[in-house]
């Protein structure tokens, strides 16, 4: 979730899916600082100069974030720039389509489906706008026969949410950097009954988020995190990341490296899969005192609550 890069935020408007068949109405974009431009499709018959237009602006720019952009957006501007002989400038450059990154975790969230509007709700985004795609085709419609204001305020505005939204929608791809140890070990604390240990993220989640598995929980709040993970007769669950590498022999509820298992009667062997895929282990101050082990566990662990049972 690199928020160093030099980010452009994107959202067309059409007439419909098709480029070959419709027409691009808007084109928005929003810097990281929260200024946005537009370009509107006046008469009807501007696509070239709005593309144009946008094409220059966006050249500065080395990553493009996008709502389901990679599948409508892009794809849609591309064919126009080949429709009217413009140079696709945007391509080789870095896309990130935060549907498809957030399609990754939905596992997680408590979401019906992942459309913008139900991720903003989630997000408690309020909007002013309350049209459909649907409906803003008809009103775009309608404001070519009339040129009434009111009607291409109510397009820019509905674009405008909508590229506005994508920053904090952003926000919400913490999985991945927790997944990959993206935090510090702040301190931690044990007990007879768990340990806990309390992490320090260099982002900010944009609202509260608990997972829990296996008795194991983490709670993530702002730039903070919490890992609790149970004890049982005094030790720990490793879980590990590649189950691949391990065998796991149930009637001992034990894993082995996949190099010993010829070594052991093949009848009481099985493929590890990640929910028995852990060695167990005492928390000696050994291991408390390291911050490289502590490290190492944690991100295991959180890679463990994150990934997706089958």
């Amino acid at each position: 979730m690199n928020t160093k890069e030099n980010l452009l935020y994107l959202d067309i408007e059409t007439t419909g899916l098709s480029p070959e068949t419709s027409a691009l109405t808007v084109i928005g974009c929003c810097e990281k600082d929260g200024t946005a431009v537009q370009w509107f499709n006046e008469s009807g018959s501007e696509q070239k100069k709005i593309l144009s237009s946008f094409l220059s602006y966006a050249e500065r720019f080395d990553t493009f974030v996008t709502y389901n952009g990679g599948t409508f957006d892009l794809p849609f501007l591309k064919k126009k720039c080949e429709e009217y002989g413009l140079p696709y400038s945007i391509e080789g450059k870095n896309c990130i389509d935060l549907y498809k990154n957030l399609r990754s975790w939905k596992h997680l969230l408590p979401l019906q489906n992942l459309k913008q509007k139900t991720v903003e709700e989630f997000l408690e985004i309020k909007r002013k706008d309350r049209l459909s795609g649907r409906q803003l085709v008809k009103v775009y419609q309608d404001y070519i026969k009339t040129r009434q204001p009111e009607l291409k305020s109510m397009i820019l505005q509905h674009n405008k949410e909508d590229i506005l939204s994508l920053p904090r929608i952003q926000s919400l791809l913490v999985f991945g950097p927790l997944g990959n140890g993206s935090f510090t070990v702040k301190e931690h604390h044990i007990t007879d009954h768990k340990l806990s240990v309390h992490l320090s993220l260099p982002f900010a989640a944009p609202t509260s988020l608990f997972i829990e598995k296996s008795g194991h929980r983490l709670c993530v709040s702002s730039s903070e995190a919490c890992l609790s993970c149970p004890l049982d007769n005094g030790q720990l669950k490793h879980y590990h990341k590649n189950t691949k590498d391990y065998r796991y022999l149930p009637l001992e509820d034990l894993v082995i490296p996949v190099s010993m298992a010829s070594f052991v009667d093949q009848s009481a062997v099985e493929k590890a899969e990640p929910q028995n895929c852990y060695t167990r282990f005492c928390p000696d101050e050994n291991f408390l005192s390291n911050q490289d082990d502590l490290q190492k566990y944690c991100t295991d662990m959180i890679y463990y609550l994150l990934r997706k049972d089958k």
